[in-house]
């Protein structure tokens, strides 16, 4: 299985098939300008964080600036 949500001009996939996931990266960076920024740490104001058991996403940042307006 591959996931891919895409955002205007930002980018995100996860699989559970590594070959897969490779073919995909290799096929999108040859079609397009593209870079490979790693785990990703944060998208839309959205903040992960990664370990072997879980992910988790948090918008803390967001909800003490929306308190603060």
């Amino acid at each position: 299985m591959l996931i891919v949500c895409l955002n205007v001009d930002d980018l995100i996939y996860t699989r559970n098939d590594s070959a897969m996931f490779e073919n995909f990266k290799k096929s999108m960076m040859v079609e397009f300008d593209m870079s490979n920024l790693g785990m990703m740490h944060y998208f839309l104001g959205i903040k992960m964080e990664h370990s072997i058991a879980r992910i988790f996403i948090s918008q803390k940042k967001c909800a003490r600036n929306f308190r603060q307006v």
